[in-house]
């Protein structure tokens, strides 16, 4: 048991790398339990995740709320409420549970996933990480069901873009998968609303299809499976949520390797794809009402 200032660190449940970890703490005196990430002070990529952390401070029901943030002589603290729950990527590991969800209650849970992606593109704010793990289910019991009644919440904003580090942050993040054409291919200037849109929808049709569109054991051939391949049509995805999937997740189909282009073609095509999706979290949010 240590103390940082006035909280005291109870468990370590994340290693995120060798600069940043994630803690179950509470305050001297009370029992509330709180999240408490640590960022190393001496290391700029971990100090810029601290400042990407503290951007998102919004009181919103979808939100994760910011309770705190300081700074030690070794590290950058932000404390976050305790979640009592499980993220998405948990759930639907667990085929017990994911059997009883159905797919208005799927539907549901990415419209809320969505109203809280509304207010950070509100504050011009870009996750740039949407994916399973960063959708998180939670009440007071920590019991999860379709029998229960549960809160969405967006979580983990250290690869968030920013207003205040724009003009500084060369971070080019991006998940196997779950990011976009622009993130894969290191267009930071380009992402945007949209490349949220598309990891949200990507991220629907793994949810009803209980399995990734992409696999392979080699990294560099998942990424070029994302850059090739529209996401399969499958009798688990409902024509009216295909569609929509297809819309959020537009981009082009490269027909040979990506190097073979020279960068100002892939910006081209990277802008003219985003022009054909979701432009925001609304447009969305309206068609996935009108399918429950």
């Amino acid at each position: 048991m240590s103390i940082i200032q006035t909280y005291i660190i109870k468990q370590k449940i994340k290693t995120k790398n060798a600069f940043e970890k994630v803690y179950i703490a509470s305050r001297v005196g009370d029992t509330t339990p709180f999240i408490l990430k640590s960022f190393n002070i001496k290391n700029r990529s971990s100090e810029y995740n601290f400042f990407r952390e503290k951007a998102v401070n919004f009181e919103h029901k979808n939100i994760c709320k910011l309770i705190d943030f300081f700074q030690t002589d070794t590290h950058y603290i932000i404390i976050r409420e305790f979640l009592n729950g499980f993220d998405l990527k948990f759930l639907f590991e667990n085929k017990k549970i994911r059997s009883d969800f159905e797919t208005n209650t799927i539907i549901k849970i990415i419209i809320e996933a969505l109203e809280g992606l509304k207010i950070l593109h509100q504050n011009n704010i870009i996750h740039r990480d949407i994916r399973p793990a960063n959708i998180f289910l939670c009440n007071e019991q920590g019991i999860i069901s379709k029998k229960s009644e549960f809160n969405v919440k967006l979580v983990d904003f250290g690869m968030a873009k920013v207003p205040e580090l724009e003009k500084i942050d060369k971070f080019k993040p991006f998940a196997l998968i779950y990011s976009s054409p622009e993130q894969v291919l290191k267009f930071t200037e380009l992402t945007n609303q949209t490349s949220d849109l598309y990891s949200t929808g990507l991220t629907l049709w793994i949810l009803l299809n209980n399995k990734l569109p992409f696999n392979h054991k080699i990294p560099e051939i998942i990424a070029n499976l994302q850059l090739s391949y529209e996401l399969p049509k499958t009798n688990k995805t409902p024509a009216n949520l295909y569609k929509i999937i297809q819309k959020a997740t537009t981009k082009h189909i490269f027909k040979k390797p990506f190097n073979y282009y020279s960068k100002q073609d892939l910006k081209k095509f990277m802008q003219d794809a985003q022009q054909n999706r979701y432009q925001q979290a609304d447009d969305m949010i309206k068609d996935l009402q009108n399918c429950l």
